[in-house]
């Protein structure tokens, strides 16, 4: 929990360095509803994952500037 910890902080501090970006039209096929009323956690874990891959997948045309804030 530390290094999230660390990630999160430094986000934080460079918050004037951000800009807006246009959302997507859909933030992708898998949704929060996918994930909820999941008690396995293994299977948890898993739909959490499709779930990120698939908002990040959607984010697609801003991944350069959003890897550009996470290099330093």
């Amino acid at each position: 929990m530390n290094a999230e910890r660390g990630v999160m902080q430094e986000a934080t501090a460079r918050k004037g360095a951000y800009r807006w970006l246009e959302p997507p039209p859909s933030p992708g096929p898998v949704t929060v509803l996918d994930v909820v009323g999941v008690d396995d956690p293994p299977e948890y874990a898993r739909r959490v994952e499709r779930w990120a891959r698939s908002v990040w997948s959607a984010w697609a045309p801003h991944h350069g500037t959003i890897r550009g804030w996470t290099v330093q």
